[in-house]
């Protein structure tokens, strides 16, 4: 699956990425560059703490052998306390304002984002 995509899917989504970003202001374009380059960070970031707190094997099953002797109630509190485990690992979310960040450059750029999903589009169909 991953050599499909590697051959298949990713040259097309970076030719269509080099056409959607030659169509940009130059403003936009440095906006939507500084906003990839910041997410590919955090999930750089989030990837390298996910790894640094995987349990072992060994630790899920006794993880999964305690769960199963539990009745509801503790079950419930344990998942609120592994919940509250990993928002103090990971703390809150860093692109929590992305949405409004991106609204401006969405309603500028509308009609030649919907052309570009349109045309990828077409190119998954085939």
């Amino acid at each position: 699956m991953l050599s499909y995509i590697e051959k298949n899917v990713i040259p097309i989504l970076q030719k269509t990425q080099g056409e959607f970003d030659a169509q940009l202001s130059i403003e936009d374009l440095t906006f939507i560059q500084a906003k990839r380059e910041e997410l590919s960070q955090n999930r750089a970031e989030r990837k390298a703490k996910h790894g640094a707190n995987r349990s072992t094997k060994e630790e899920h099953k006794a993880i999964k052998q305690k769960v199963n002797n539990m009745n509801e109630a503790e079950r419930y509190a344990f998942r609120e306390e592994k919940m509250e485990k990993r928002k103090a690992i990971y703390g809150e979310r860093k692109n929590k304002n992305l949405k409004s960040e991106m609204k401006g450059f969405m309603e500028r750029n509308e009609e030649l984002i919907k052309t570009t999903m349109v045309a990828l589009k077409l190119n998954y169909r085939e």
